[in-house]
């Protein structure tokens, strides 16, 4: 038996245990599912019948879609291969985020300014 077909088996079981007890929580516990699995399972399966209990991967079906025109970050004519991985201008000064200046000026208040 397949392994799509034993996880349909379990979830089939599954409703049926809780038809018979009545009692949906103490399905769940013994099975091993939680109380939101068992009512998708169900809707599923009232929905799409014995198909509903496999499982499928949610998304869209159907070709791949097609390449787009657009150019990627390294064809920019004004970026450098290293600039665009790191962020940074060797151009011009670089400005330091507020983290960076908090440490420098913890630091010159420890050591004190030069």
């Amino acid at each position: 038996m397949a392994t799509q077909a034993k996880v349909a088996r379990r979830k089939l079981s599954l409703l049926e245990l809780a038809h018979e007890l009545g009692n949906v929580s103490k399905a769940c516990k013994v099975m091993g599912y939680s109380r939101q699995q068992f009512y998708e399972i169900r809707r599923n399966y009232q929905t799409y019948g014995s198909q509903g209990l496999i499982d499928r991967l949610p998304g869209a079906r159907g070709p791949p879609p097609k390449p787009s025109n657009r150019r990627g970050r390294k064809s920019h004519p004004g970026l450098l291969p290293e600039e665009s991985n790191r962020g940074l201008s060797t151009s011009g000064p670089r400005t330091l985020t507020s983290r960076h200046t908090g440490k420098l000026r913890w630091s010159q208040r420890c050591l004190g300014s030069p």
